[in-house]
């Protein structure tokens, strides 16, 4: 998931590093939900490969840093017994 719109302003976002209408610098927030995205792609390499517990520690680090729904859920699967 990419951001749509800017966290400070709320204006629509046209993909570049800041907000055209607030001048916002996002490169942190869009660096933070790459590495967010990548967390969660490696969970999802660890779970298929059979190693729940990497999986989990990945799927941690990627609701810790972008809470998304899709990390919810995974995040939420994995700790169930």
């Amino acid at each position: 998931m990419t951001m749509t719109r800017c966290p400070l302003c709320r204006a629509r976002l046209s993909g570049a590093n800041s907000c055209a209408r607030c001048g916002a610098d996002l490169t942190l927030a869009l660096t933070i939900q790459g590495a967010a995205a990548r967390h969660l792609q490696q969970a999802m390499t660890c779970l298929a490969a059979g190693k729940r517990h990497s999986a989990a520690a990945h799927a941690d680090q990627a609701l810790r840093l972008h809470r998304t729904p899709l990390a919810e859920t995974i995040t939420h699967w994995l700790r169930a017994p």
